[in-house]
């Protein structure tokens, strides 16, 4: 199952790394070069990446969560779902006898594929 970021990162980043090509292609139409151009493009292409690349991937027994360009940064594994609980808007895991947080956001995860986390592994509230 993969989890994406929340799309808003790229409705942010997106414009911000188009208004930086743009000032930075003014200025080197008047005949400056500004790393502003550098900056806009991998702004941009930081943008996309939050649109199109998974935040986690959950496989059969392991959390993989990756960065923004989509590579694995760190990999959580687990013996059986009940290792797994959600509580209070954090993921614990279950590890040695003690149950440690993910470093994982609801906020920075699309809403829809949070509730498809609460349907897999169930939601303590208390």
């Amino acid at each position: 199952m993969r989890l994406h970021y929340n799309k808003t990162f790229g409705y942010i980043f997106i414009p911000l790394g188009l208004l930086n090509l743009v000032l930075g292609g003014i200025l080197l139409v008047r005949g400056q070069f500004s790393i502003s151009i550098i900056i806009g493009i991998i702004i941009i292409f930081l943008g996309w990446a939050y649109w199109h690349k998974p935040y986690i991937t959950v496989e059969d027994k392991q959390f993989i969560i990756h960065t923004p360009l989509g590579w694995p940064q760190r990999v959580y594994g687990y013996n059986a779902p009940e290792d797994v609980k959600i509580a209070h808007k954090k993921i614990l895991l279950k590890q040695d006898g003690e149950w440690k947080r993910l470093p994982i956001s609801k906020f920075i995860m699309q809403p829809q594929d949070w509730l498809t986390l609460q349907k897999r592994f169930g939601e303590d509230r208390g």
